[in-house]
């Protein structure tokens, strides 16, 4: 991963900021941060060509090339010439905050443990009947990262909203462009929608191995009651996927924000302390956590039922209600059916109802021009304060636990179980 240097100005106070931005996987990536004088939002956007390549100059092992790229000035500023402030981009890492306007760092360097370089030496040696040339090591797979994670989001955005519309030829072109940036070969649209929600969580969890055995579990055990449970989703499965594809919209459109931490919380790692966000937007991303909340809780009903069913009890049937008073009770208390159940627990060990209520009540806000969020539950609360980057963490770990919902959803409606 290259570090390319712009120098920008801004235009409400002419103060000049040399960017040293981190060339991502994405073909396109886009950095929103605050002016180091006047504190005023700036953007700039990033064409990557990975398949036009440049060659290192000097370098001491030949056939090594960078992408090459493009910076487009979109809010707030303009080229110009000369040295400014430092600040480093990165759209998939966080920095140090002491290391922010280092003109050294690589954030991405920081990221990889010693061992795991050490152990493969960042580039491996060739083959004697291969070229003379070294074999790259992709670093961002030690990572478990997604190269052209956002344009396979929108393939699949495409894909689905065309298949809604009875548009199956275009549908399944887009699903080929799909596969060619993540599968071994084309699938069918649920198949798709499937494998790349498996990927994006991450492929080494158990978290849906287990509680997918937890359908097939319930449907051995009565099998006539899990098929009237799933002739009871059936009639609203495509409202709930209708859901589903809005969410994947709502990530799309605040993908550069939240893939600074995505691999953080993919891996379940916790953000060390001292880490940074080098770009932020907060006002269109304060209300992603309680806008998930929403969709995950209105969803619950799915594993709470099939909790019902292993539990020897008619679907529908709670120890102290029915479905039907179920679904009126607050969605805060919609996990208590099966909270203490270890196997659905992935899907709701993230849910923080003070979190949502404090977003959808008007009350999260930036401290200053700090990365430190202030919220309070509902207005009213007692003040409490996260980082930006455990927010955004805690936005994708919510949105993980939306796309375990789905996949089960998906196995239901196909009946593969």
């Amino acid at each position: 991963m290259v570090v390319n240097r712009y120098t920008i100005c801004c235009k409400t106070c002419e103060e000049q900021h040399t960017l040293r931005i981190t060339l991502g996987a994405d073909r396109y990536q886009e950095h929103t941060f605050a002016c180091v004088n006047c504190g005023e939002d700036i953007k700039v956007g990033l064409d990557i060509d990975f398949d036009n390549r440049i060659e290192f100059e000097n370098f001491p092992i030949p056939g090594v090339t960078f992408p090459n790229s493009s910076l487009s000035v979109l809010s707030n500023c303009e080229l110009c010439e000369g040295e400014g402030t430092i600040l480093n981009l990165d759209p998939h890492f966080l920095i140090p905050e002491q290391l922010l306007h280092d003109d050294k760092v690589i954030p991405w360097l920081l990221q990889i443990p010693f061992e795991e370089i050490e152990k493969i030496n960042i580039i491996a040696q060739p083959r004697k009947s291969q070229e003379s040339y070294p074999k790259l090591i992709d670093i961002f797979s030690l990572v478990e990262g997604i190269r052209n994670l956002r344009e396979s989001i929108e393939f699949l955005i495409k894909a689905w909203s065309l298949h809604n519309r009875g548009k199956y030829d275009l549908s399944s072109e887009y699903l080929g462009k799909l596969a060619s940036k993540l599968f071994d070969k084309a699938y069918s649209l649920y198949d798709s929608i499937f494998i790349f929600n498996f990927l994006f969580i991450g492929h080494k969890r158990e978290d849906v191995k287990i509680i997918i055995s937890e359908l097939k579990e319930a449907k051995k055990k009565n099998p006539l009651e899990y098929s009237r449970f799933r002739e009871y989703y059936i009639q609203q499965a495509d409202e709930c996927l209708d859901r589903h594809l809005e969410i994947l919209k709502y990530y799309l459109k605040n993908y550069d924000d939240l893939n600074q931490v995505y691999l953080y919380a993919k891996t379940k790692k916790d953000i060390p302390d001292g880490m940074t966000i080098s770009s932020k937007r907060f006002r269109e991303v304060k209300m992603f956590y309680g806008d998930i909340y929403e969709y995950v809780t209105v969803h619950l009903f799915i594993p709470a039922c099939i909790n019902n069913i292993l539990n020897g009890r008619s679907f529908d049937t709670f120890e102290q209600m029915d479905l039907k008073k179920y679904l009126t009770i607050n969605k805060a208390n919609r996990a208590n059916p099966f909270k203490d159940s270890k196997s659905f627990a992935p899907i709701i060990s993230c849910l923080d109802s003070t979190l949502r209520n404090a977003s959808h009540h008007g009350s999260m806000k930036l401290a200053g021009n700090s990365n430190l969020i202030k919220y309070r539950s509902g207005g009213t609360g007692s003040c409490q304060t996260i980082s930006y980057a455990n927010y955004l963490y805690k936005c994708n770990e919510i949105m993980f636990s939306a796309c375990i919902l789905l996949m089960m959803e998906l196995s239901i409606i196909e009946n593969k179980i």
